[in-house]
């Protein structure tokens, strides 16, 4: 059985957070390191991968310059 939630750090310090669907669809987003969620992160990734989901989160990061 696979995880249907967890936490991934991010190379920028902060933390993106997840749960899949029962499809296993990725939902999620980033907190930051001192807490909060960071807004415009929040939501479907459209991805079965975790990780992709984190890399999509990081690249989104860095075009908002958060």
């Amino acid at each position: 059985m696979s995880d249907t939630y967890g936490t991934i750090e991010l190379e920028s310090g902060n933390r993106f957070i997840w749960m899949s669907s029962k499809d296993g669809e990725i939902n999620g987003f980033v907190e930051r390191s001192n807490g909060g969620i960071i807004k415009g992160t929040s939501g479907w990734y459209r991805t079965n991968d975790p990780d992709q989901a984190a890399r999509t989160a990081e690249l989104k990061l860095k075009s908002m310059e958060v």
